[in-house]
């Protein structure tokens, strides 16, 4: 298991970029807020110049009224082994907020695997998640710690919400659809360069995947799911629904996949019946959609080769009509910024009879709910406070845990206090119809 003699609980790695600016934050409003439940934490910031840790420590303590200059600074640099490898044995968990991940993150992991150390990160990036998983898993199941991805916007709503939905639908949940909305202030809004060139290596060697999840669903999440005789199909094409204004397109980023893991493990580990997942994002109109094409029609084909690649990763503005950023999104535009997640679920009602997991009722569905997630800007703030509570949770509800692996969000949090936790940062999760 995890060492408990460390000289640091955790160590925020990647405190001196974008995103770690926000997380470095949003803990110390954490402790702030929880003097009494946090006082006695060790913690620490990480990076590989010492200069630029001040400077971050300046501007948070600026912006918060506090004095910083004693939080202690450990040096680190992805592309030196050792450093990494000192950093993971001082402390018990590491929040790796350096990406893209296919590039930057195995090492990390490794090194707090191999040191007894936990690991969260903030990565989207199915192939070095699910890579992760394959070669990790059996290691860190017998060390006792818990290596954890998606644990930011990617995909905590998501992943968490199917989880609250499935324990307030009080019958049997068959499958859920998800519906993402972003909704920007008057200023509108840009997106860190960061995040869009973790999805270009990703699209442009997507191949990889089914190699990794073959080994994946051979190796690690190895019972075969029950079939069920109704399908969830997923709909390819922008559509609307009554009940839900605005158009709704498929969504590109790891939830889904988040999800269909988190039933593997749940069915392998807890017997629970697995349920299918669909996810979607929400435009305003029309127009959106023809924008969101051309867009992604451009982002395809220059991703395929090199030559492409290189002018996204040169003039990231200039190719996504300025949705993209090295500059990233302005603080007005952070604060403006909201997201909702929808989750509509539906199966069956308890009317006794129905059999165990293995088996679900033959008549058709007579229950839907509907649960909402709402939050704060979901490329910096949300990210943050999902990665910030998540670690604090490892760390205060470990007993409520299971005891080791590489695992989902919603396979490693379920009966823990993540949610309150959230809830108390203003992500909230409330079933708003049954």
């Amino acid at each position: 298991m995890a060492s408990t003699n460390r000289e640091f609980d955790l160590i925020i790695f990647g405190a001196t970029g974008f995103t770690g600016y926000f997380i470095v934050r949003e803990l110390l409003v954490s402790i702030r807020d929880k003097p009494g439940e946090y006082r006695d934490l060790k913690w620490a910031v990480c990076g590989r110049n010492e200069s630029k840790l001040l400077e971050v420590l300046k501007n948070v303590g600026n912006e918060l009224d506090q004095d910083l200059t004693n939080v202690p600074k450990v040096i680190a640099d992805v592309k030196d082994q050792k450093s990494i490898t000192d950093m993971a044995e001082r402390t018990k968990l590491v929040i790796n907020a350096v990406g893209p991940y296919r590039f930057y993150g195995k090492p990390v992991a490794e090194a707090c695997v191999n040191a007894g150390t936990h690991h969260i990160d903030i990565s989207g990036e199915p192939q070095y998640i699910e890579d992760v998983q394959v070669d990790l898993y059996s290691k860190a199941l017998e060390k006792g710690i818990l290596v954890i991805s998606t644990c930011g916007w990617d995909s905590i709503p998501c992943d968490i919400g199917v989880d609250f939905l499935k324990k307030n639908f009080d019958g049997k949940l068959h499958s859920v659809e998800t519906f993402m909305r972003t909704k920007a202030g008057p200023d509108g809004y840009k997106i860190n360069f960061g995040t869009l060139q973790s999805a270009i290596y990703g699209f442009a060697h997507s191949d990889e995947l089914k190699s990794i999840r073959r080994r994946l669903y051979s190796q690690v999440l190895t019972k075969k799911l029950p079939r069920s005789r109704i399908r969830l199909d997923r709909i390819k094409l922008p559509f609307t629904r009554p009940q839900l204004s605005g158009w709704h397109m498929e969504f590109p980023g790891s939830d889904r996949s988040v999800v269909q893991r988190t039933q593997y493990y749940n069915f392998e580990h807890f017997s629970e019946r697995p349920v299918q997942i669909q996810t979607y994002f929400t435009v305003p109109n029309f127009f959106y959609v023809i924008g969101t094409i051309f867009m992604s029609m451009i982002f395809a084909l220059l991703s395929i080769f090199s030559p492409g690649r290189s002018l996204l990763e040169r003039f990231p503005a200039f190719f996504t009509f300025g949705l993209f950023s090295k500059d990233g999104p302005s603080r007005q535009q952070i604060e403006s910024t909201r997201f909702s997640l929808t989750l509509i679920g539906k199966g069956w009602s308890n009317h006794g009879g129905d059999g165990g997991p293995e088996t679900e009722p033959e008549r058709e569905f007579d229950k839907t709910v509907q649960v909402q997630v709402n939050g704060r800007d979901p490329g910096y703030k949300a990210t943050a406070t999902c990665i910030v509570q998540s670690g604090l949770t490892i760390l205060y509800d470990r007993d409520q845990m299971p005891s080791g692996g590489v695992l989902t969000p919603a396979s490693a949090f379920r009966n823990t206090k993540l949610i309150q936790r959230l809830q108390e940062r203003e992500l909230t999760f409330e079933v708003v119809s049954s």
